[in-house]
């Protein structure tokens, strides 16, 4: 029986790591990539969710060689400075692993806020930190989440589809052959036809595929999202003693702008609403707040909002090309790597399959929307985009939670379970996620969660930064592996 030959147009990150999930998990399948170097990689930084941990492990890569290879530093979760009265910090993990081992420790305990009897969040005074360890853990206890070096990471990339056997192609595509019924037949170079039994289509932005298809439908939400445009941008590092282990989130007059550290420098960046702000002014806006004007890299427009279906006859939308609401709290990684994941599990079924995908990921992009749209109620009204943003009406979507969360905490079961087929592969966020950000927004009250553990009837222990022997400096430890020093890997 003849391979299934699967083709994957886009040689961003999303593509790739398509690529090879497909490959790994579906040895069977013939998969290959068409990408252009002609269009480049933006190279300023980019920070992820869990998610990266599975593939991280699928490629069988030990956190060190990871973090070699792909320029990362460890991420333990999102630092938001003006949103609110108060700094907040959006710890990502839910497991003690990284938790225990990270800047998380200050007094009192017992304020734990548990949403499940397997998951839990920080104490509330972590949430609003008086201050922040850059230190980890030299062993075991690594974080599940990392920011990297987007260049470093695309070029490790590459280097895994040779060790997995996966063709690349080095093209640029200039016409999409459409059959009679509507599929895509093939797509077309100057000199090169590509034809495979499935396209995916990771062109980001360009759509390169789903824009010729007729069976693709966008569904804009841009009405009910803010900021529309970005530029990006590197700088050195704030502190080159040690590297920080939080993304961070600052807000500015008509959005916000985000700081990723990497091992070799700051990757940056301001997502504001053209509407309220003009590219120039955006960029004076930065220069004042950072007191040094950025070498801006690569600018963007964007609209908010996903694809309706994005498996359509032959074709599957995977990363950007499939949806895009804004940068904030880094979803784009981790939701194109779910994709692919539950790709590979229906890639050979019937069209009644192809349904359930479609549907599956579309739970998945309603909890991510739902998600960062969150962030953006019951901050401080201070400029005219804020003043705007505190108008606008509340998605449902969000309206839920916020109904559920006056008289209890979310639990597992309240979140992302619209299909009824949430798994780990499809679920971005999970109950603690919600908490620690409800919490921190004002719309979830101490007292519930103190009635929230006392009904547990016990108080969950962790172990104090203190209690570990092996901790080390943030920067060190990434300089450490980055100069080929012995230390535990795994």
């Amino acid at each position: 029986m003849k391979s299934k030959r699967v083709c994957v147009l886009g040689a961003g990150n999303a593509g790739l790591m398509a690529a090879l999930i497909l490959k790994i998990e579906r040895p069977g399948l013939d998969v290959y990539v068409v990408g252009s170097s002609e269009i480049g990689i933006v190279g300023v930084g980019e920070s992820s969710t869990e998610h990266v941990n599975y593939f991280r492990n699928l490629l069988n890569v030990s956190v060190k060689d990871f973090v070699k290879e792909s320029g990362c530093t460890f991420k333990y979760g999102v630092d938001f400075r003006g949103w609110t009265d108060k700094r907040y910090i959006h710890a990502l993990t839910s497991a003690d692993d990284g938790i225990r081992s990270g800047p998380y420790h200050t007094e009192p305990e017992e304020l734990f806020m548990y949403t499940n009897m397997s998951a839990s969040c920080h104490p509330l005074d972590l949430i609003q930190p008086t201050q922040l360890n850059y230190e980890v853990s030299e062993t075991d206890n690594f974080p599940n989440q990392f920011h990297f070096d987007t260049q470093k990471f695309n070029k490790f990339l590459h280097t895994q589809l040779k060790k997995h056997n996966i063709r690349y192609y080095d093209d640029t595509i200039n016409s999409v052959k459409v059959s009679e019924w509507g599929d895509c037949e093939a797509i077309e170079s100057q000199s090169t036809r590509y034809e495979a039994d499935i396209f995916v289509d990771a062109s980001g932005f360009k759509r390169i595929i789903a824009s010729e298809l007729p069976g693709f439908e966008f569904h804009s939400r841009q009405d009910e999202m803010f900021v529309d445009s970005a530029f990006a941008f590197q700088c050195p590092h704030d502190e080159p003693d040690n590297y920080p282990v939080f993304t961070q989130a600052h807000k500015m007059n008509c959005g916000w702008m985000w700081r990723i550290p990497t091992s070799e420098r700051m990757g940056n960046g301001y997502a504001y609403s053209s509407k309220h702000i003009s590219y120039e002014d955006a960029v004076e806006e930065v220069t004042e707040k950072l007191g040094f004007r950025p070498n801006v890299g690569k600018t963007f427009k964007f609209e908010a909002g996903n694809y309706k279906r994005t498996w359509v006859g032959n074709t599957v939308l995977i990363g950007l090309s499939s949806h895009f609401y804004e940068p904030l709290e880094a979803t784009a990684i981790g939701v194109g790597i779910s994709q692919a994941r539950i790709l590979a599990n229906y890639i050979n079924s019937s069209s009644i399959s192809k349904n359930t995908y479609n549907t599956i990921i579309q739970d998945l992009f309603e909890q991510v929307f739902a998600f960062v749209r969150l962030h953006y109620v019951n901050c401080h009204a201070d400029t005219p985009f804020w003043q705007d943003v505190s108008k606008s009406i509340i998605p449902s979507e969000v309206k839920k939670y916020l109904d559920i969360t006056r008289e209890r905490v979310l639990l597992l079961e309240d979140v992302g379970n619209i299909s009824g087929a949430v798994t780990t592969e499809n679920r971005i966020f999970g109950a603690h996620n919600w908490n620690q950000v409800l919490y921190a927004l004002g719309f979830l009250s101490e007292e519930i969660l103190r009635d929230h553990v006392q009904a547990y009837g016990h108080i969950p222990r962790r172990r104090k930064f203190k209690d570990f022997d092996d901790v080390i400096p943030h920067k060190q430890l990434i300089d450490k592996w980055n100069n080929n020093e012995n230390s535990i890997s795994n």
